[in-house]
């Protein structure tokens, strides 16, 4: 089933016809009567082409029989312009029912069949749709250098409206892309055509669009300066819809600029006509930024409101991340309104969201890999395409010259060697797809990575944020060493994606930066308690890291709460390779542990016997002038 809305875009950015303003059946009933009824030539096919185009907007598979019928006749008419016209509506037929490299084998028939004709507009028109083919098909790299083609060509031959909705597509791809820079630049080029035609409408829409590539730059300042422009041109012209849209978009700006009050104005009045807003604005997201705005302001109880709205449109979607924003700043309200139980709530199904906003992070990552690889198999596939079409031509050439042998050899000859190259530069062009390929996963990884290690910081920060309130002192410390053990695993994550290595991580690095935070943590005077690295300069696979991260962890944490009495002392680290056996040793010349503690089941010990089984090591602590705890890992991976 074809999409109403892409129907009409489709035959919009195409610059099909327009039909006579009848009901559609009867429309289509009296271009039947034309077709059968007709004496000449000339109105069949005009009558099998309007009707065609109107099945097309239907999205109607009649479209395929009454477009055939109609390239029929142009080929026996030999008119070269009705051909042209005939596989232009059938590329359009083809791209609606989603065979892109069909749509493409008409239009590009249509273009040769024009550019022998000399057809200056339907030479671009024909340009313009290979480009919306390829956008629909999700193709934006090759979408954009056909709307730059035309683009080039509308301007070199003067047409300054074509050029102008070139314009708008081009700028629709750049924003797909994040190319918000080049997006800016496109549309400035529309400013001076829509300034030259007096276009108002045209110069509002092209203001908004500029504002909202400069708020995704982050340039508020920038996007409020040509919101505003348009707001005052949306509101001479009397156009409602688009005055509320851009009045959502302008608080926005101005609560990422922290004004609140301006904020607040504008979005209060974007949500009292929100009937009005487009569908391209999210309500949801604005009641959210409303509820922000309000907790900026103190005014936590109207804040409320709007997270709670926000929520009932959210609660059965599947908007894990707007819903978990809405969990967060709603129980920052109510602590501020001292409702702690509440708060702690919201909070806590906030803590839960946030797991599960993980592991659907991960999915779409998955997702996005392979719809990477998709997006390669189809540009393959659509060459091979134009490979077999190209040779489908040749043949014909060798069949009309087959009587001369001569020039037969000569053709294959030729032939052979041109097809050689060819294959060599496919070759090469699908080496360059599959590197750029890999290198697309290696940023997917590194954005992983990255990721994770935010979401770390983030439960990092929370529990930091939760121990403020706690005065429980056992309860204190199980929150502090819970946030050491996620900061131990964040190191190794910010690592990764920092290096151009994505799988291990330099330990001699990793360990200095977690004995710092410890250090830290527990307000220990270095001058005091005197550090003594020997740290191996090797790296390790975070398969392995991280389990030994969480047990180094452990050991400097006890070294440092318990062994120094009066808080100074030596504590010794050490990592050693030696004949393929990591060895890991922690010692201090403290109090010593007492021979129960060694056989304790506290977590932390329960942790560290746990991972070194997970490591297959050996773990052994001696209490003798102090404490010496020893890892031996005798399988482990590294670089």
């Amino acid at each position: 089933m074809i999409s109403p809305l892409k129907s009409l875009l489709m035959m919009l950015l195409v610059w099909c016809i327009l039909i006579p303003s009848l009901g559609q059946t009867e429309y289509q009933d009296s271009l039947l009567n034309v077709i059968e009824s007709a004496r000449g030539d000339s109105a069949r096919f005009w009558g099998m082409y309007n009707l065609m185009s109107d099945y097309n907007l239907e999205g109607s598979e009649q479209a395929f029989e009454v477009g055939r019928d109609a390239l029929n006749l142009a080929k026996s008419n030999g008119n070269i312009h009705w051909q042209g016209r005939a596989h232009y509506g059938l590329g359009i037929a083809h791209d609606l029912a989603g065979a892109t490299d069909s749509c493409l084998k008409h239009q590009l028939e249509a273009r040769k069949l024009f550019e022998e004709e000399g057809n200056v507009q339907w030479i671009g028109n024909t340009m313009n749709s290979i480009g919306v083919s390829y956008f629909y098909a999700g193709d934006l790299v090759n979408a954009l250098k056909w709307y730059l083609d035309v683009l080039e060509y509308w301007e070199n031959n003067g047409l300054e409206d074509e050029a102008a909705q070139t314009i708008n597509n081009i700028g629709v791809v750049y924003r797909m892309q994040r190319n918000y820079e080049d997006a800016i630049k496109i549309y400035q080029k529309s400013v001076s055509i829509k300034e030259a035609q007096g276009d108002e409408k045209g110069l509002a829409n092209t203001y908004n669009n500029i504002g909202l590539a400069y708020s995704y730059l982050g340039d508020e300042v920038q996007a409020l300066d040509y919101l505003n422009r348009a707001l005052e041109l949306y509101a001479r012209n009397e156009m409602a819809g688009e005055v509320v849209s851009v009045r959502a978009s302008m608080g926005i700006a101005h609560f990422k600029l922290n004004h609140l009050t301006e904020a607040e104005s504008h979005l209060a009045n974007a949500l009292t006509d929100r009937n009005l807003l487009p569908q391209t604005i999210e309500l949801p997201e604005l009641l959210i930024s409303m509820g922000r705005i309000k907790n900026g302001l103190s005014k936590y109880e109207e804040a409320l409101v709007y997270f709670r709205e926000a929520w009932e449109l959210l609660e059965n979607t599947d908007r894990t991340e707007a819903l978990n924003d809405v969990r967060l700043f709603g129980a920052e309200s109510f602590y501020a309104m001292g409702d702690y139980q509440s708060a702690a709530d919201w909070y806590h199904g906030y803590i839960e969201g946030s797991y599960d906003l993980m592991d659907q992070k991960r999915v779409e990552e998955m997702e996005k890999m392979r719809e990477s690889f998709n997006a390669a198999e189809r540009e393959k596939e659509l060459e091979i395409s134009q490979l077999k079409l190209a040779v489908e031509e040749r043949q014909k050439t060798y069949l009309m010259w087959g009587m001369v042998l001569a020039v037969v050899v000569l053709l294959v000859l030729t032939f052979a060697v041109w097809n050689t190259v060819r294959s060599n530069r496919k070759l090469a062009h699908q080496k360059g797809i599959i590197q750029k390929s890999l290198e697309e996963k290696e940023i997917l990884m590194r954005e992983i990575h990255h990721r994770v290690k935010n979401n770390l910081q983030v439960v990092s920060s929370l529990l930091s944020i939760q121990s403020r309130g706690i005065e429980d002192a056992k309860a204190l410390e199980a929150v502090n060493e819970s946030r050491n053990r996620v900061k131990s695993m964040a190191l190794i994550h910010q690592d990764l994606y920092r290096e151009d290595d994505l799988t291990h991580v330099d330990v001699r690095t990793y360990i200095g930066k977690l004995v710092e935070s410890l250090f830290s943590s527990y307000r220990v005077d270095q001058e005091r308690v005197k550090l003594v690295k020997e740290i191996d300069a090797i790296s390790l696979d975070v398969d392995t890291l991280i389990p030994l991260g969480l047990i180094l962890n452990e050991l400097i944490s006890n070294s440092l709460k318990y062994a120094f009495e009066q808080n100074e002392g030596t504590l010794n680290v050490t990592l050693k390779q030696e004949n393929g056996i990591l060895r890991l040793e922690v010692s201090d010349d403290g109090i010593g542990l007492d021979p129960q503690q060694l056989e304790g089941d506290g977590f932390g010990m329960k942790m560290i016997r746990a991972f070194s089984e997970k490591l297959g090591a050996s773990f052994e602590v001696i209490s003798d002038h102090g404490t010496t705890s020893r890892l031996t890992v005798k399988k482990f991976k590294a670089a």
